[in-house]
């Protein structure tokens, strides 16, 4: 691997061209922050649902009114 000018932590690989990030820090940060970011998504959805469950039963109880 080649390192790229002017970053540290950044090489690229001889063989795919690809850049790569050799700072373990940076990459347990970023898996973090993803980790994190997938749990909120989740977590909206599941309310999505439950707010569209709850408008579905006052619905019915309303017709039945």
């Amino acid at each position: 691997m080649t390192p790229v000018e002017g970053h540290s932590s950044l090489h690229r690989d001889n063989y795919s061209s690809a850049i790569i990030n050799t700072n373990v820090d940076s990459y347990k940060s970023y898996m973090s922050q993803r980790e994190r970011k997938i749990k909120e998504i989740q977590e909206i959805e599941m309310l999505k649902k439950d707010v569209t469950e709850i408008k579905s039963m006052m619905k019915l109880i309303l017709d039945k009114l």
